[in-house]
């Protein structure tokens, strides 16, 4: 039985992926719903082909970002990378969106505490400070365990992150060479994204308080090397405790 400790900070690392495109199972493109003023969503409604398509002002259901953006980081090359920058945590991933799933591998530093996690065809492999001798530990969505409980929401990564749908985005600038767009998805915490031209991701700032954390996306299309451990270095998280 192998002992693990530190596991509290693990989750954190989801937060480097709560950009919209990251999420799987969404439709094409097409057209998308777009509220009008600062109304609730049974405000009128226009059509916009394109978010750059939409003006200053109008209010976009969060699903249709999410789909719109898919959407072009798959017409991108379905490759990117992402640093995200917080007070006491800096991070850096790869990703790899494909069909229905996104594969990642993402290394984490929170106050000197290492953590590296692969996602890999829905299995995470997660290795960091407080591991033990073994590198990586498994777990999957049908892992049982209290330990495994705890690790489970990393693989949230492969789902993405993106707002429910009930919370809008708010165009709040436009330019020739991109949009930007603003949500509130719970009290106190403000979210604002800024896409390019084509609809990418280039810098997504999440506050609350007076806590901020800054993703900035980069390198589309380019190669990424997401491979799983080699099994001599795997355990299943069956077989670690917490203490």
């Amino acid at each position: 039985m192998h002992r693990c400790s530190g596991a509290a900070f693990w989750p954190s690392i989801v937060l480097l992926f709560a950009c919209a495109g990251c999420s799987s199972g969404v439709a094409s493109a097409g057209s998308r719903a777009v509220r009008s003023g600062s109304g609730s969503p049974a405000s009128a409604t226009v059509t916009c082909k394109a978010l750059r398509g939409c003006v200053k002002g109008q209010r976009i259901d969060a699903n249709a970002v999410q789909q719109s953006i898919r959407a072009a980081v798959l017409k991108a090359g379905g490759t990117y990378s992402v640093k995200m920058q917080a007070s006491s945590i800096t991070a850096f991933g790869e990703v790899r969106v494909s069909g229905d799933t996104t594969d990642a591998v993402v290394t984490q530093d929170l106050n000197g505490q290492k953590l590296r996690i692969i996602v890999l065809d829905g299995v995470g492999y997660v290795s960091g400070t407080g591991m033990g001798t073994t590198p990586f530990v498994e777990v999957t969505r049908g892992s049982k365990g209290a330990f495994a409980q705890g690790l489970k929401p990393l693989l949230n990564i492969s789902l993405g992150r993106p707002l429910p749908d009930t919370v809008q985005w708010e165009v709040t600038a436009t330019s020739p060479v991109g949009i930007t767009l603003t949500a509130t998805p719970a009290v106190g915490v403000t979210t604002v994204q800024t896409l390019d031209e084509r609809n990418l991701p280039v810098r997504t700032v999440e506050s609350s308080g007076s806590q901020t954390s800054t993703r900035s996306y980069s390198d589309y299309g380019q190669p990424v090397d997401i491979t799983a451990p080699p099994s001599s270095d795997v355990v299943d998280v069956s077989t670690v405790t917490s203490p």
